[in-house]
């Protein structure tokens, strides 16, 4: 096992053709250097992802606004439909009731209102 050893430590290093030997430090620097670009890039992507998860909810409470708005005109559409006279006397009809035959009128004569600010209470 020792000659494995021995053989191994008298091999050159290998290394890749078209890179240039690099010092420790320099190494650091572009592992550095990666690192943050790499963080940075995931920062853009989480970014940009919140982005368009922002546009498409506006675009959902976009079209719920719509559907709201549409059915508030429908209601004040059966609303104006069942204030109307016309309405009213069909429905009237449809449930039995019908004009009288004669009307009556009541007067009513009340006493006089007492002078001094008293409400009578």
């Amino acid at each position: 096992m020792a000659s494995v050893t021995q053989q191994a430590a008298r091999l050159p290093a290998r290394r890749i053709p078209f890179l240039p030997a690099l010092s420790r430090a320099a190494a650091v620097w572009i592992s550095a250097l990666t690192l943050v670009f790499g963080l940075i890039s995931l920062f853009y992507l989480l970014l940009t992802s919140s982005i368009a998860t922002a546009g498409y909810d506006i675009q959902r409470l976009q079209a719920e606004q719509r559907d709201w708005e549409l059915k508030n005109e429908q209601l004040q559409l059966e609303l104006a439909k069942m204030q109307s006279l016309a309405w009213v006397e069909g429905r009237a009809t449809q449930l039995g009731m019908r004009k009288p035959d004669r009307v009556v009128t009541v007067h009513v004569t009340l006493p006089p209102a007492r002078n001094g600010g008293d409400d009578g209470r």
